[in-house]
């Protein structure tokens, strides 16, 4: 992926803060100095992980996008933000009511296949034929590569954009290549969903019919029970949406961005790649000064005084970091 530079890392960082909250102020405030001892990498078992994240591609008959995280600290945590940003909720508003998840194209992709972060190095020993340089691989149901995604081009107008490293289409993309061209991919994946399930589908169509009625209840039970069965018939669900009428696929939509849920720090969840984790960010007041911690973590943003008074302050939030990457040492400020 293009190479970020320190100007422009901190003007993403400090335009993120003020939607996903401190943590990347901090970084672009200074918080892990050039001279700053990293901490150890934290050890990750990456074939075991490639494993179970293959092990349910094969399961749910689904497939697959490796992340490709680069080698330099600065690029990896730009992916960071972008990852977090795309994954936050955002408020939408539907048949007069609001509700809090992620966007329809984020949650279709996010269910439909399964996301794995890996290390350049781990990608190019896992998949030594592929190409190492790519914003990410997609991978068949088998978890062979079908093609690189190329990382996309940061013009000046983007370049400042959190989401830059993905780029600002990301979602509709990568949907576009895991369908294929006139849809053959999601066909061949709709028709293995249906050959694993012991109905053939029968259900997921039936509750399709209900999902279409103009019953308000029966539209609401439909949709809970796809949003139930979703894991098991997505490539079904957006093979049907795409001859649906606009009102019909907003109503599926809503079913995936119901299957994400709130965006639970759980591996399992079907929207969370493997790979990384939700990290706690708690902003606290002390003494006059800001400080925060990270885990178990305190990082100075402002230093306090040392009368030993906190109390929390208004936000608490959570960020997503790669399970690889590795802490800084952030010395406490003196007083």
């Amino acid at each position: 992926m293009p190479k970020t530079d320190r100007r422009t890392f901190l003007a993403r960082t400090t335009a993120a803060a003020a939607v996903l909250g401190f943590p990347f102020a901090v970084r672009a405030a200074g918080g892990e100095t050039p001279d700053a001892a990293p901490a150890e990498r934290p050890p990750v078992d990456y074939a075991a992980l490639l494993a179970e994240a293959r092990e349910r591609m094969q399961r749910e008959h689904k497939p697959g996008v490796v992340i490709v995280i680069p080698p330099d600290p600065d690029d990896a945590a730009a992916l960071e933000l972008a990852i977090t940003a795309l994954l936050v909720p955002s408020v939408t508003s539907r048949g007069g009511r609001e509700n809090v998840g992620l966007d329809a194209a984020t949650a279709r992709l996010f269910s439909r296949a399964v996301f794995v972060a890996l290390p350049q190095d781990e990608v190019q020993k896992r998949f030594p034929r592929a190409d190492v340089d790519a914003l990410c691989l997609i991978l068949d149901a088998a978890g062979n590569v079908v093609e690189p995604v190329a990382p996309p081009p940061v013009d000046q107008a983007s370049r400042h954009n959190p989401v830059a490293p993905l780029g600002a289409d990301f979602a509709t993309g990568i949907n576009a290549r895991l369908d294929g061209p006139d849809g053959q991919r999601l066909a061949a994946d709709a028709k293995a969903q249906r050959a694993a399930l012991a109905d053939g589908g029968r259900e997921i169509d039936r509750l399709l019919e209900l999902l279409a009625t103009d019953s308000e209840r029966a539209r609401e039970l439909a949709a809970q029970g796809l949003a139930a069965q979703a894991a098991a018939g997505t490539a079904i669900l957006l093979e049907k949406r795409k001859t649906a009428s606009p009102e019909l696929a907003g109503r599926i939509d809503g079913a995936f961005v119901a299957t994400c849920g709130d965006l639970a720090p759980d591996a399992a969840a079907p929207h969370l790649p493997y790979g990384v984790a939700w990290r706690d960010f708690t902003v606290f007041l002390d003494c006059g000064g800001v400080c925060a911690t990270l885990g178990d973590r305190r990082v100075d943003i402002v230093a306090p005084a040392k009368c030993g008074l906190s109390r929390p302050g208004p936000a608490a939030r959570r960020f997503l970091r790669f399970l690889g990457s590795p802490e800084a040492v952030v010395a406490q400020a003196d007083p």
